[in-house]
């Protein structure tokens, strides 16, 4: 039923990590959540998403996907090594995170304050078949993650599983890992973190995913301006 699938894993310190593994089936049952605690004093708690973790109207995990694809391989913050590619594309309402296709990176980024960072540690994208429902992909476009865990300076993460709630058209340019490039009608799974607002100053936040053989892990070192 799923023409693709691509499953992600986000691993350390402010970062998403997105993982190339093909192999990994989608019709596997999902956590439902894997942390609970709050972020640390005297930073803010996570902010609550509204109704699927829309900001400005779409979902957070169907708008991420479109945000990481848009951009060229080799471009592209998942497989930026630095952190020099933190800052492209950013909407205007919300800042991603970007992961690795697998291993770990370590980034450095700035970004302006009041704006929320969102990031997945393990997700999904699946296609459409001509014919299938968004809740039947849905169904089957979810992930065992043997772990998922992200911290704030050195405090655990509310961690969330949510969907794209409904099939959300994409664009994967040239040299994408995740889609072959082209238009698509997809849906998405994942185990997300945010929308979560930092104060001014420096963090650091670490994401670690692991899902069979497995293991992602992405280091970023923040500053809010």
């Amino acid at each position: 039923m799923i023409r693709m699938a691509r499953l992600v894993l986000v691993g350390v310190l402010l970062t998403t990590t997105q993982l190339s593994a093909c192999s990994m089936k989608a019709n596997r049952s999902a956590p439902a959540s894997t942390a609970t605690t709050s972020a640390p004093s005297p930073l803010p708690p996570p902010s609550p998403p509204r109704g699927d973790g829309a900001l400005g109207g779409t979902s957070l995990p169907a708008r991420w996907w479109v945000w990481s694809e848009s951009m060229p391989g080799g471009r592209n913050p998942v497989d930026d090594a630095t952190g020099a590619a933190c800052a492209q594309s950013q909407p205007a309402d919300v800042w991603f995170l970007a992961g690795t296709h697998g291993g770990s990176a370590t980034r450095t980024c700035s970004l302006p304050i009041g704006r929320p960072i969102y990031f997945p540690v393990i997700n999904q994208i699946c296609t459409l078949t001509s014919g299938q429902s968004a809740a039947a992909a849905i169904s089957g476009c979810t992930a065992k993650a043997d772990k998922a865990r992200a911290t704030l300076d050195g405090a655990p993460l509310p961690v969330n599983e949510a969907t794209s709630g409904s099939d959300f058209a994409i664009t994967a340019a040239p040299g994408s890992r995740s889609l072959s490039a082209g238009a698509h009608r997809a849906v998405a799974w994942g185990l997300w973190v945010g929308p979560m607002a930092l104060v001014k100053g420096r963090h650091t936040v670490t994401i670690l995913g692991t899902a069979g053989t497995f293991s992602n892990s992405v280091t970023y070192s923040l500053t809010v301006t």
